[in-house]
């Protein structure tokens, strides 16, 4: 094993460490240590697995690992009764550190990248990092967030480092010609839309609590119906 190779695997298990303090941390006051690091271990294993067969397909990325943390994570999360929104924000954030050392990684084993792009995906958790603690922190005084309820900031910054993504991998698909970009741009902003809506729905404004309302009162018949 190279060198590159070895501090590669140190910075993914570092970046695994750092992702369970974070998640610990944003949690601990709500909800069991057990259960905090059982759901940790859920979303990196879930990760893992579909970053596996993401790499088939496409070159090494965040892409799969993260793709298979959302929808695995997220599922579990619901199943041992966690509410999304106040787990989002530990979680999020955790995931954007864990990118943040899997992305230095790969810099450290494999060099800057054509047209530098490792480095280009290297500064997108940095700067979404950055906004997160100087610039959403503040989420509460927003006029367009009226609401100032829990989980602004993991969403925002969810829908931020996605928007980011899709921006970056498009701009590669351009230049290399790689249809594996295209498709991970793709990927991209139909999460950073997911995002994207559970801010707008969690905002307070008055058109999202129409929404929000319409959509509740649909899925309670929905309910009665299959009851009855």
């Amino acid at each position: 094993m190279s060198m590159q190779t070895f501090f590669y695997y140190v910075f993914l298990v570092f970046g695994f460490f750092v992702f369970s303090f974070i998640s610990w941390r944003k949690l601990r006051e709500d909800y069991d240590v057990n259960l905090i690091f059982t759901l940790n271990l859920i979303f990196l294993l879930g990760g893992m697995s579909i970053g596996l067969v993401f790499a088939r397909f496409l070159s090494a990325s965040m892409w799969g690992f993260l793709l298979g943390s959302l929808i695995i994570g997220w599922y579990a999360a619901k199943k041992m009764d966690f509410k999304i929104f106040e787990i989002l924000d530990g979680v999020i954030l955790g995931l954007v550190w864990l990118s943040l050392f899997f992305e230095a990684g790969l810099l450290v084993q494999f060099g800057w990248g054509k047209y530098f792009t490792n480095t280009l995906y290297l500064l997108i958790p940095i700067l979404v990092l950055f906004c997160a603690r100087y610039v959403l922190a503040g989420y509460r005084r927003f006029s367009w967030y009226p609401s100032g309820k829990i989980g602004f900031i993991g969403g925002a910054s969810g829908l931020l480092y996605f928007s980011l993504l899709l921006l970056v991998d498009f701009a590669l698909g351009l230049m290399l010609s790689s249809s594996g970009k295209f498709i991970e741009s793709g990927i991209s902003f139909a999460v950073a839309f997911v995002f994207f809506i559970a801010l707008y729905l969690r905002s307070g404004r008055r058109q999202a609590q129409r929404l929000l309302t319409a959509f509740q009162k649909k899925k309670r018949r929905k309910v009665f119906v299959n009851g009855g």
